[in-house]
């Protein structure tokens, strides 16, 4: 069985990832690791961990990353919008009911045009800033003036420099302290307080 399976995936090479793994890269947008079936070995940003079937991994971009996958395995490496980064670099999600009802239409439509393809990337973003927002809750910062910032940041128009300067701050100070103390780039804690891909500011 093992060997008819490799030799049906070298009946399309560029489809060999999905089965077999891949070495060390990056990507310049976010990604998803799907795994469909069977389980996988991922080096994420040197961290090593093991996902089983319908676990996700939520890799933000330029994040190196390798994979093995045990035999009888499917794996799926979609790529995201780049507004749709994860909360922090490399996101583990587990099991999500909205993301394998998702995967698994995507499965069975088997995009390859671009008409195909914007539709379902653009569904499977807003479900993974759904799950953002829901399964992981915004740690404000703790000094004074930043915390101010974020308690309105999500409701105003305003631009980060606009909110800095109404404090007395810099946007290097404002952005410093957000990534010090919630472990999130202002723009990302916005938009994960928004519910939104990042806008400006």
């Amino acid at each position: 069985m093992q060997d008819s399976t490799l030799r049906l995936q070298h009946l399309e090479p560029e489809n060999v990832v999905r089965f077999l793994g891949h070495p060390t890269h990056t990507h310049e947008v976010p990604h998803l690791i799907y795994v469909a079936t069977g389980s996988a070995h991922v080096t994420a940003d040197g961290v090593t961990m093991t996902l089983r079937a319908r676990e996700s991994l939520w890799l933000a971009a330029e994040v190196p990353h390798a994979a093995r996958y045990e035999p009888g395995s499917l794996v799926l490496g979609p790529f995201l919008d780049p507004g749709d980064a994860p909360p922090a670099p490399v996101t583990r999600l587990g099991v999500v009911p909205e993301i394998t009802a998702l995967m698994t239409t995507i499965l069975g439509v088997a995009p390859h045009t671009r008409e195909q393809v914007v539709p379902l990337r653009e569904a499977l973003g807003r479900t993974l800033r759904a799950v953002a927002t829901s399964h992981f809750a915004l740690v404000p910062p703790q000094h004074p003036s930043a915390a101010r910032i974020a308690r309105s940041c999500a409701l105003s128009p305003q631009t980060l420099a606009e909110l800095a300067a109404e404090q007395g701050m810099s946007v290097r100070q404002v952005q410093r302290i957000f990534r010090d103390e919630t472990g999130l780039s202002f723009q990302r804690w916005r938009s994960v307080a928004r519910g939104t891909s990042p806008g400006p500011g």
